[in-house]
């Protein structure tokens, strides 16, 4: 089932989390609340929802999940800025069945991928 799938993903999660402090926010409840949605879903009607049905899904933390905290890697932002709406993949993910159940971090702002293509791109 989405519930025990999500179950298994928070699990390992949150060793993940113990050993390497890799997430910025922790959506369990959430998650679990949407797997059981998508469960009740397809006991009901016999249908997914999408073809992403009861896929957990981490999101980076720049990306904005309505309700929690983008912070962007900035320490100063952290708790300050919260999501007033889901950003576009995230609206997509949903619809197509996924289940957000982590944001993960990111290096602060993300200087360091953009410092990466500049490297890697000049002649």
């Amino acid at each position: 089932t989405a519930v025990e799938v999500t179950s298994a993903f928070c699990h390992v999660a949150a060793i993940a989390q113990d050993l390497t402090n890799c997430l910025t926010e922790i959506l369990f409840d959430e998650a679990l609340r949407r797997a059981a949605e998508l469960d009740r879903h397809l006991d009901e009607t016999g249908q997914v929802v999408g073809p992403l049905h009861g896929l957990p899904v981490s999101i980076k933390d720049h990306i904005l999940v309505k309700g929690h905290d983008t912070a962007a890697g900035y320490t100063s932002w952290a708790y300050k800025t919260v999501a007033a709406k889901d950003a576009v993949v995230v609206d997509i993910l949903r619809k197509a069945g996924a289940v957000i159940y982590v944001k993960t971090a990111n290096p602060q702002t993300l200087l360091v991928r953009i410092s990466q293509f500049l490297h890697t791109s000049r002649c």
